[in-house]
């Protein structure tokens, strides 16, 4: 019974995962368009911390019907590197759609110096974005 009813919650954590991996997607797309959409941007964001938030969920629950420690470790080392990776993510977009809020309501532009690594935040983040 255990068996089935962790089947069933990996079932809906793996399609939340493709739902962010499209969600990530499009906003990837709607940054790298000529004139990117903040407000859906925003909207695609939500999605995704929502979604994420339920697979944490379901990653809970999942770990208590496990029988032993070696099992809740083994499930633990393979969801938490991706979980992570989607933090990772959410916390560019945010700070992408800072940057973008800052430009949008600044009346004087300042002068944007590169950094060693890379010459603007867009390039970085959709870099970012793009890995999966």
């Amino acid at each position: 019974m255990k068996t089935k009813e962790i089947d069933q919650l990996r079932r809906a954590r793996t399609k939340l995962r493709g739902w962010m991996k499209r969600d990530f997607d499009a906003v990837r797309n709607m940054i790298e368009s000529d004139s990117p959409e903040v407000t859906r941007v925003e909207e695609k964001l939500d999605s995704i911390v929502t979604r994420l938030q339920k697979a944490e969920d379901l990653q809970m629950e999942i770990e208590k019907l496990l029988d032993d420690d070696s099992q809740v470790g083994e499930e633990v080392g393979a969801q938490g590197p991706w979980l992570d990776m989607v933090r990772e993510r959410i916390y560019t977009v945010k700070l992408w759609l800072k940057n973008s809020q800052k430009h949008n309501t600044s009346t004087k532009l300042e002068p944007i110096v590169p950094s060693p690594k890379h010459t603007s935040s867009a390039p970085k983040i959709l870099g970012f974005l793009l890995t999966s």
